[in-house]
């Protein structure tokens, strides 16, 4: 199966909308995969089995390495950054996650932009560690009326494939325990940083408890007189 992922909800994915439905047009009629659009807070509407490729969709700019747009018109554009995208994302896939085999990112710029904008997705991407990353360079399009993907490099057209390229995993060093190499992703720290703050919530409660009991065992305290028995050497306590 293909889900053509869109990172916008869909009230407001510009233009993304009609050139995934060309997209599901076009490319039906050579392959026999299901195609899926699904846009930002969409319910996956059905049980998906086997193996699933995404592909985010989603404009770039040749200049621009940390958002991403809903419509190639500049004045009708809104850009989210790609932590943002990558939350909407790890949000909306998360029912189908373990399905994934592999996710694109098809979005227009240069190969560095994208290549910045591939890594930061992989870094925030929750189930990075098992999933090959891919993304493109240049105008990039989806499949013509003839099932061909095509990139526009240097006023030319090439296949896509010629320029995609795929993302590698950094591995543990040597000696690193394999089990604390899970990558501390937003969502993680979000947890870890609640947790946290349970934990000093309850730590301040005990603390105050604490003092608290101290300060009337004081107060208690004050009501006697303790005297050194010269003879014995001993604390007598006596109680006025």
């Amino acid at each position: 199966m293909i889900i053509l992922y869109i990172p916008f909800s869909r009230d407001v994915a510009g233009d993304l909308l009609q050139l995934a439905k060309q997209w599901i047009k076009n490319y039906q009629q050579y392959t026999k995969e299901d195609i899926v659009l699904h846009c930002h807070e969409d319910e996956h509407k059905e049980d998906h089995e086997g193996l699933i490729t995404v592909f985010i969709l989603a404009h770039g700019a040749d200049n621009v390495s940390d958002k991403v747009a809903n419509h190639t018109d500049s004045e009708l554009s809104t850009w989210i950054s790609i932590g943002t995208m990558t939350d909407r994302f790890n949000q909306d896939m998360l029912p189908v996650a373990h399905h994934i085999s592999s996710i694109h990112l098809y979005s227009c710029g240069t190969k560095q932009t994208n290549h910045t904008k591939a890594s930061s997705f992989q870094h925030g991407f929750l189930r990075a560690e098992s999933k090959p990353v891919y993304y493109y360079a240049g105008s990039i399009y989806g499949p013509n009326q003839n099932g061909e993907f095509l990139s526009e490099v240097g006023n030319k057209f090439y296949p896509s494939s010629q320029f995609r390229y795929q993302l590698f995993k950094s591995l543990p060093t040597e000696g690193e325990d394999h089990r604390e190499s899970v990558k501390k992703t937003p969502a993680w720290m979000l947890a870890e940083a609640k947790e946290k703050k349970r934990d000093h919530f309850f730590s301040n409660n005990k603390k105050q408890r604490l003092a608290l009991f101290n300060n009337n065992r004081k107060i208690n305290d004050d009501s006697k007189i303790c005297i050194l028995d010269n003879m014995s050497g001993q604390i007598v306590v006596s109680c006025s």
